[in-house]
């Protein structure tokens, strides 16, 4: 397991160095892009009234960009929940087994 993210975090640190200056100024700007054209986008999305949905995120993860955008996706759908990645900043493959469990827990009660 340790060699598989060793070789993710070797991988992306690889990626970021050849990245361009392009790359960090959309990052950078990414809050600013989301607050503009967010609730604006949200208000156009129909609702969903037929199919349960189940949004899942981890529970340190953004609240800006991740746990707000779960608040207002659900306010669209009628048969919503919500479930928490305990002690995840939503990159729960590699944060430990605590997190992969409860994702697996979480996809059989979907499925």
């Amino acid at each position: 397991r340790k060699d598989g993210i060793a070789r993710v975090k070797e991988v992306f640190e690889d990626a970021l160095r050849e990245a361009p200056d392009i790359y960090f100024k959309f990052i950078g700007a990414y809050p600013q892009i989301l607050a503009r054209v967010g609730p604006d986008g949200y208000r156009k999305l129909p609702r969903i009234d037929n199919v349960p949905v189940t949004f899942v995120c981890g529970a340190h993860s953004s609240p800006m960009l991740v746990q707000d955008t779960i608040a207002r996706l659900t306010e669209l759908v009628s048969h919503a929940s919500t479930e928490f990645i305990p002690d995840s900043k939503q990159w729960w493959e590699v944060e430990g087994k605590a997190q992969m469990a409860k994702v697996a827990r979480i996809m059989l009660k979907v499925l």
